[in-house]
């Protein structure tokens, strides 16, 4: 039982530290969308697809409206 926990700590370590968003910086600024009339979209600046818009949805630079 011991070594199956060991085994599991470490998988679960190695994921963590193979993550490509586990040592990336936060965006140096941060906005909310509060507001909506009409029809919006919204499409994050790292994805190719558009969504709806939603209320407090976080903005950040590269995002598209």
């Amino acid at each position: 039982m011991r070594s199956v926990s060991r085994i599991l700590c470490v998988l679960v370590t190695t994921l963590s530290l193979s993550s490509p968003t586990a040592f990336a910086d936060p965006p140096a600024r941060i906005g909310r969308l509060n507001y909506l009339s009409g029809s919006i979209s919204f499409r994050p600046g790292d994805i190719d697809d558009w969504s709806p818009a939603m209320i407090n949805v976080p903005l950040k630079t590269g995002d598209h409206l």
